[in-house]
């Protein structure tokens, strides 16, 4: 699980959790949220990494793809 550190804030609970498995489109969503000092991002790779982030906090948001096959 790798935290890019995007935002800048000390409240807690402004984490948004990432999930996608194309390295370019987390890079993206990573881009999207490099200036927002309001929010934390979290990328994940796939939902066991999610699962695995999720059993330890909670986050604000969880962005997930489309469909469930893409993340197979």
């Amino acid at each position: 699980m790798r935290s890019r550190g995007t935002g800048t804030h000390d409240q807690e609970g402004n984490e948004v959790l990432a999930v996608h498995p194309v390295a370019r489109v987390r890079g993206a969503m990573h881009r999207s949220f490099a200036d927002n000092p309001e929010y934390d991002l979290v990328l994940a790779q796939s939902l066991d990494e999610a699962r695995q982030r999720l059993a330890r906090q909670r986050p604000l948001a969880l962005v997930l793809p489309l469909t469930q096959q893409s993340l197979a």
